[in-house]
């Protein structure tokens, strides 16, 4: 296992159950909003969010519709809060890279402010791709910082031990994803903070 890893799992393993009271939670509270509020969602749809945390962006999602909803996460204590609230829903502990699921299982998987922790984002974006029905959409809401910000926020977001990957601009989003053969992709801002993708396998 990497360092960042980790450093990801030691950080939310110890603020697991008090998460949404924390400046993570309450930050990321508003990805949260912008994602339900854009996803397209039907009745039987099978939806995984990865990185999924206490569960509570699936909760929002299922509020849309009748939901087979999967929640994936590196932290065990995070996994352990979610099957806590959410009994039934199914949670796993897995990384982002190894996705436990059959091929063309998913209608729809959801990253919510937590793409810039990914040691190995071309792999978990072809897992998704593997385990993505045909037609079947991923959205991704991460944060975004103008240039120089990013730039400076690269250099010392390592230093903090949090995990923390890379903070990654419109274009370099959206070229990963066209490498791996995905359609349809759009990236735009909301906020001042945050943008969101949605592509299509």
């Amino acid at each position: 296992m990497d360092k960042r890893t980790e450093q990801s799992i030691k950080n939310y393993n110890k603020i697991a159950v008090e998460y949404d009271n924390t400046f993570d939670g309450k930050f990321t509270q508003g990805f949260k909003v912008e994602m339900a509020k854009v996803t397209h969602i039907e009745n039987s749809y099978k939806l995984l969010d990865v990185a999924c945390g206490n569960g509570s962006l699936l909760k929002m999602l299922s509020s849309k519709a009748k939901l087979h909803s999967y929640g994936v996460d590196i932290s065990q204590n995070m996994i352990k809060e979610a099957k806590s609230r959410y009994p039934e829903m199914q949670f796993i502990t897995t990384n982002s890279a190894e996705l436990p699921f059959e091929d063309d299982f998913f209608d729809i998987i959801t990253v919510c402010a937590a793409f810039h922790h990914f040691t190995e984002p071309e792999k978990f974006i072809s897992e998704a791709k593997r385990t993505l029905k045909a037609g079947g959409y991923i959205y991704i809401a991460d944060l975004y910082l103008p240039p120089v910000v990013r730039h400076i926020a690269n250099l010392i977001l390592p230093l903090l031990k949090m995990g923390d990957v890379k903070v990654y601009n419109q274009r370099e989003l959206m070229r990963l994803f066209q490498e791996q053969g995905y359609v349809n992709i759009t990236v735009n801002k909301f906020g001042v903070a945050g943008c969101m993708l949605v592509a299509v396998k």
